[in-house]
């Protein structure tokens, strides 16, 4: 086969390479589809290592590396097969496997004779390997098909493309030198791969550059990396002209490139599990916990009817289809082998219960009900526990303390229904032999677990109201379980049912259980108020920059992204608007914008910064009001607060510049600049030493804030005297500090996740 064909061949597949669009959770999908594009880049790495062993570059180095990531590539096979419940997807996995035996064989014989077979056989594996990845991406699209959250499910998209876009990067450096090197060899002549590869990466690059979604992290990640890119662009500009030593450079280049990549696909990875995780697995958990409870519901409604109670027809409709419809979504949930399979005996067993609940009810039907309903019941309760136990295992931010709050009150809902259920079967002549059975230890269950729920500590007050309440309740109504007399009738059909508040009260300390766990969300709220905080700053500072020519171009599409992240922040922010205190706070926000906005568009000039400076510290104290009322709504959380201070840095960081480069601009005369430059400096320093003190601190959050400090007293050594600072000492540092804070305050995002 022609060896530039196959090396067009092996570009094409390179640029078509479409990586990761589908990733709801980092160590759920995420994890799995970065293993599986990981193969891809593997493949490239060894044909590149094995080109670098033929011309004796750095030749210990590269047979190591070969070494190690022939065993990574294996080890990721074993891995994958184990993670993944989908046939086609496995099936796709075996083909990888076919070709891997064809591959790994070429690479024992290190000759140019045999590159020529191993580029054949590793365009194959290169395809496999994709197909892998593209089912796993196509499996994975499901989590976002049921966001109901719009504005989350919009953002969730947009990243995952970010996502693609890093993971290509990151392939296309390893494609790149492999071309290099495979000229060296006189496999190729052609430029046009080469050219087609590099500028593939520059305008993946300028994507990633622009996307508003970035996190300072990402951006500051993106600058060092582009800067790499530079770097490595002018060498492979000339081929021909690299000599032995260049080559060496440019292959530990290309690791540097391929490193940077790794970490900004991992950061993109970490804000859709901020996105998702509390999203949709509360939600999804929420739905597997009502299944048991539904179930109950439907036979206690066939039985009354039965036994001559007046029963709501549509009731009945309703919570059929509210079963249905629920696991309809669960099953799109079905992450992992077990799980799919225990909600699959859900779906067994649910036909024929369904099917009864759906015919007119006679003492016949009734009966055949109750004898499918335990065995419904408890697979219901498999399935619930299989997706809680591989949220707790396999997320970062999934609440799984809480969230148990909210199992064991569902699991009260449910056997409230349950209780009520048996009472009806001993009750009435169902010929159900083990209803007194099941009674007792419904009975039994809900008392023990009510009193657990009671004596736990993240209670809120009006929990614990509710809990004594129905304590009390169910003094009163145990004594009637013993005797079967639960349920009366009136002359008229008509419930008396004193087991209705046996329902009520656990339906509505699951609702408050449940808000336990959504102020998961407010702590993401908090988090996104004060990066809004933080961008009223850096878009001032931002657009003085411009006027003062300093970085002007990178700097002008940093305005238009802030500009444009604010807004689309101000409005997702609107959904956690909960009172007329938040709302009036919000439109407080956007009158101010209207008017900080229309300047920010325009060219910079002196009279425009007097005019964001003067409005500026308004546009700050607005969105700092919102913090703090969103903080006020989520007094469960003992993070709030630090939370708040931690985004409080990122701001802090970008008002000491904006001031410092106010300052710079006048000329250093004007003096007020100065000293709010100073006066954010030290309210930084205060904001540091407040985290450090934090009990909640972690080794990863110490080391973080040392790193911080480190960074900070390379300014404030200067503090009495600014301007013997160096001006690009100070910018430098100013981003760092920006990134490091954004990191820190993820850190803390994170242990509130837990």
């Amino acid at each position: 086969m022609n060896m530039k064909t196959v090396f067009f061949v092996l570009l094409c597949i390179c640029n078509s390479f479409a990586l990761v669009k589908a990733n709801p959770d980092y160590e759920m999908v995420g994890e799995i589809l970065n293993k599986a594009s990981n193969q891809q880049l593997l493949s490239q790495r060894i044909c590149k290592a094995y080109f670098a062993i033929l011309l004796d570059l750095d030749k210990e180095n590269q047979m190591q590396q070969m070494q190690t990531d022939i065993s990574t590539f294996e080890e990721n096979q074993k891995s994958l097969k184990t993670r993944l419940p989908d046939q086609s997807i496995l099936n796709a996995l075996e083909n990888v496997d076919v070709i891997w035996l064809e591959f790994k064989p070429l690479l024992q014989s290190q000759n140019v004779e045999n590159a020529g077979r191993l580029i054949k056989s590793n365009n194959s594996l290169y395809r496999v390997a994709g197909t892998v990845v593209t089912q796993i991406q196509e499996y994975g699209k499901k989590f976002s098909s049921n966001a109901e959250q719009g504005n989350v499910n919009s953002s969730y998209q947009q990243t995952l493309q970010l996502v693609a876009y890093s993971g290509e990067e990151r392939t296309l450096a390893q494609c790149i030198l492999a071309l290099i090197l495979a000229q060296k060899l006189n496999l190729s002549q052609s430029k046009e791969e080469m050219s087609k590869a590099v500028n593939r990466f520059s305008q993946l690059l300028k994507n990633l550059e622009n996307a508003i979604q970035n996190s300072p992290e990402i951006d500051y990640t993106l600058v060092r990396l582009a800067n790499d890119w530079k770097r490595f662009e002018t060498l492979v500009s000339n081929p021909e002209q690299i000599s032995k030593e260049g080559l060496i450079d440019l292959i530990s280049l290309s690791d540097v490139l391929v490193d940077g990549m790794n970490e900004i696909t991992r950061l993109y990875e970490e804000q859709i599990d901020a996105q998702l995780t509390s999203l949709i697995f509360n939600e999804i958990i929420d739905k597997a916990n009502q299944q048991t409870s539904l179930c109950q519901q439907i036979a206690n409604i066939k039985l009354r009817e039965q036994m001559g109670s007046k029963t709501n027809t549509k009731e009945l409709k309703t919570a059929i289809e509210s079963f249905n419809k629920n696991h309809t979504q669960l099953k799109e949930f079905a992450i992992l082998a077990q799980t799919e399979k225990e909600l699959a005996a859900v779906e067994e067993l649910w036909k024929k219960f369904g099917w009864l609940a759906n015919q007119p009810s006679s003492q016949e039907n009734c009966t055949e009900l109750l004898s499918q309903n335990t065995r419904l019941y408890e697979a219901c309760q498999e399935a619930a526990n299989a997706i809680e136990n591989f949220a707790g295992k396999n997320t970062i931010r999934y609440n799984s303390a809480f969230s148990n709050l909210v199992y064991q009150a569902h699991r009260q809902r449910s056997l409230s229904q349950r209780v009520i259920l048996y009472c009806l079967a001993a009750k009435g002549n169902f010929k159900t032999q083990y209803a007194e059975e099941y009674l007792a230890q419904a009975s039994e269950e809900y008392t023990t677990t009510l009193i657990a729920l009671i004596a736990i500590p993240q209670n809120t007050p009006e929990i614990s109201e509710k809990l004594n309440k129905a304590y009390k309740n169910w003094e009163k109504i145990a004594k009637d379980c013993e005797k079967s007399t639960i349920v009366k009738f009136d002359t008229k059909g008509d419930d008396n049912i004193e087991s209705n508040k046996l329902i009520a009260d656990m339906e509505e300390i699951a609702k408050l259980y449940q808000q336990l766990v959504d102020n998961m969300l407010l702590d993401e709220a908090i988090n996104k108020a004060g990066r809004q905080r933080m961008l009223s700053q850096r878009l001032c500072k931002t657009y003085i920059a411009i006027l003062m020519d300093v970085d002007a171009d990178n700097q002008r599409k940093q305005l238009a992204k802030d500009i444009v992240l604010f807004e689309s922040q101000l409005n997702e922010l609107r959904t956690f608007v909960s009172n007329d205190e938040l709302k009036s706070a919000f439109e407080q926000v956007v009158r101010i914008w209207k008017n900080y906005k229309p300047t920010l568009q325009q060219t910079p000039s002196k009279e425009g910064m007097d005019n964001l400076l003067a409005i500026n510290t308004d546009l700050l104290n607005s969105c700092h009001q919102t913090v703090l009322l969103l903080e006020k709504n989520n007094k469960s959380s003992k993070f709030s607060n630090i939370i708040n201070v931690a985004g409080r840095q990122r701001m802090l960081s970008q008002r000491f510049m904006m001031y410092y480069l106010a300052y710079q601009q006048s000329g250093k005369k004007n003096n007020a600049y100065l000293s709010s430059a100073i006066k954010t400096l030290t309210e930084f320093e205060s904001g540091l030493d407040f985290l450090a003190n934090q009990k909640v601190n972690n080794k990863t959050t110490n080391n973080k804030i040392s790193d911080i400090r480190r960074q900070c007293d390379k300014i404030t050594r200067y503090k009495n005297d600014l301007t013997k600072v160096d001006f690009y000492q100070v910018w430098l540092v100013v981003d760092i500090l920006l990134a490091e804070s954004e990191s820190l305050t993820k850190n803390y995002e994170r242990l509130a996740g837990r």
